[in-house]
């Protein structure tokens, strides 16, 4: 249910009501015990009640903050008890609670995980863009420039998301051939722990029509502990640091912060189907599925599911196993929340659709 706000002027708050058939649930809350609020993202707050003994998950359309929200018990000592949770509708201009999510992934009741805001994209329908001339590519940097807010063009890198941005673009930039020699093999790495948290070898940079924009085809390969025990990836890494990867170095806040969106990525270009055995289905299982170094953050449904000689590099097939196909684009500014930056687009016919 929606309730306005005093002014009347727009929503202010949802209720959520649910009914619990739970018989033990009924005799504990005779003794009204207290609850606490869980929000794992935002548009789900939790209740937790009896040390993790009853947890009830509420899920919104709209994010939410569980601050200063409001919790109430009904229907005590009688057949039927219901829970009601009240929560403000969150101000993207003020509130903390989007300032670590760009695209969210939820896991609906099927366990099947669904990219909440990427549009879903067909990558081998897409045209490829011609990277053999790098000095008629300055259009690319122009155009993922434009992602960074324009207070963020002064450097300041105060916003997790700012610098994800920025680590975007240093992308986008390496794979046009600018500002140094090309390079289409990255490692995501830790700043504080100097760990390569994952691998990211790109394919190819295909045109976007749909969004008039462009996209990285290319494949994720997480260092996770059972990856690395398993000695598969200590040739690779070798060849890897021959090959001159470019190692992108984040924090820890906004390393979480790829954990979060990269399965996105994932889902968006999905070709294949989740398998019974899919970790989302796991109770409790969350997107994504943790943000701890070393541990899987998104399930291996898709592992080894590319066309054949997707990588050219060595020890591909052998790396292949391991890593799922991605789309990584660039994530472009608010305008109801942000002010994008003012840049000339250089226009040029250069591009050529192999």
């Amino acid at each position: 249910m929606a309730e306005l706000g005093p002014d009347k002027r727009g929503i202010a708050t949802l209720s959520a009501l649910i009914q619990v058939s739970s018989e033990s649930f009924k005799n504990d809350s005779q003794n009204k015990p207290p609850f606490e609020l869980y929000q794992n993202n935002p548009f789900s707050i939790s209740i937790i009640m009896g040390k993790k003994k009853f947890i009830c998950p509420f899920r919104y359309p709209v994010p939410l903050s569980s601050i200063a929200s409001k919790t109430g018990l009904s229907g005590v000592g009688r057949t039927s008890v219901y829970i009601k949770v009240v929560a403000p509708l969150v101000d993207p201009r003020q509130s903390s609670v989007l300032k670590d999510w760009l695209s969210l992934t939820t896991i609906t009741s099927g366990g099947l995980p669904v990219a909440i805001n990427m549009p879903h994209l067909s990558l081998d329908a897409l045209p490829v863009i011609e990277l053999s001339q790098p000095q008629r590519l300055a259009w690319l940097t122009t155009l993922t420039s434009l992602q960074c807010p324009r207070h963020d063009q002064r450097g300041s890198t105060e916003d997790v998301r700012a610098r994800f941005k920025g680590t975007l673009s240093a992308m986008f930039k390496a794979c046009s051939g600018t500002p140094r020699s090309q390079a289409c093999m990255f490692s995501l790495s830790g700043r504080r722990r100097r760990d390569i948290q994952a691998l990211v070898l790109v394919s190819a940079v295909r045109l976007d029509g749909d969004t008039a924009s462009v996209v990285l085809d290319a494949a994720i390969l997480p260092l996770a502990s059972h990856y690395l025990a398993s000695g598969d990836s200590d040739d690779l890494l070798k060849r890897l640091k021959l090959l001159d990867a470019l190692t992108l170095q984040v924090d820890d806040e906004e390393m979480a912060l790829w954990k979060k969106t990269i399965p996105s990525f994932i889902e968006r270009c999905r070709t294949w189907n989740h398998l019974p055995s899919c970790e989302y289905t796991k109770q409790g299982a969350t997107v994504p599925l943790s943000l701890e170094p070393g541990q899987p953050w998104f399930c291996s449904c898709g592992n080894g599911r590319m066309p054949d000689d997707f990588i050219a590099v060595p020890l591909w097939k052998l790396a292949a196993k391991h890593a799922v196909r991605i789309a990584i684009s660039p994530v472009y500014c608010a305008p109801l929340v942000e002010s994008a930056a003012k840049a000339e687009l250089e226009t040029s016919d250069s591009v050529r659709i192999a």
